[in-house]
């Protein structure tokens, strides 16, 4: 998939990304370190992946585990939808990241604003994106 591709599908995560070794990535527009089991691609440009396959990770085994603080929550008639902004020592002003949740059909605790959450994904989620 290209990065244009990735916008059309309505992805809303994406970030500028470089491989680092086989396996791990440097998204650097969040200002994380992203490990994969699949061997990245030689013209890797960005990364992506959609807001739904966000979730709070409360264990410390979870990979790509990522430390955030949630900035802003809006419900529209179909989502709640959350803002995070990764909390890391890489980029100065990292991108947010956005976490959309089904109303109703799941279940997120009362987040407070400001509050320190740790997200994480399934990693055949991940959109490795070329230009």
């Amino acid at each position: 998939a290209t990065i244009s591709q990735a916008l059309l599908s309505g992805c809303k995560n994406i970030s500028r990304a470089y491989r680092l070794t086989e396996h791990t990535l440097m998204a650097r527009e969040w200002g994380i370190l992203l490990k994969t089991k699949k061997t990245l691609p030689d013209n890797l440009a960005a990364v992506g992946i959609h807001g739904k396959y966000f979730h709070l990770s409360d264990s410390i085994s979870d990979p790509n585990r990522i430390p955030c603080r949630l900035t802003r929550q809006v419900s529209d008639s179909m989502y709640d939808k959350y803002q995070f902004c990764p909390e890391t020592d890489l980029c100065a002003a990292p991108k947010h990241l956005c976490m959309d949740v089904v109303r109703g059909k799941g279940t997120v605790p009362g987040l407070l604003e400001d509050a320190p959450v740790f997200l994480t994904f399934n990693e055949e989620n991940l959109m490795l994106l070329s230009e």
